[in-house]
């Protein structure tokens, strides 16, 4: 009887501990995605005022992994240039950050 009792009580616990990391890892999830939405706000919006800036009509995101292009001349690739933009725009934003 006790033995019963003892592996109901298991069986109880690891079921609630299972409910539990699944509600937690539904909520990382949220939070990941809020935050990479907040990420492509910030990347959008710098982006706006960077192509007003530089005259440029589009700019073309590339992954290996889903490629929207094939091929693209190394001399136009701005990457660096709006990594140090956003940088010094999050400096200004967050200071001592």
């Amino acid at each position: 009887m006790q033995k019963a009792a003892t592996e109901k009580k298991l069986a109880k616990k690891q079921q609630d501990l299972q409910v539990l990391g699944e509600s937690t890892q539904k909520q990382l999830q949220d939070e990941s995605a809020d935050e990479n939405t907040k990420l492509y706000d910030r990347i959008a919006s710098y982006l706006k005022i960077y192509t007003q800036q530089k005259g440029y009509k589009i700019v073309l995101t590339y992954s290996k992994a889903n490629p929207s292009m094939l091929y693209g001349d190394a001399s136009l690739d701005v990457t660096k240039e709006v990594v140090v933009g956003l940088n010094e725009e999050y400096k200004k934003e967050n200071p001592g950050k």
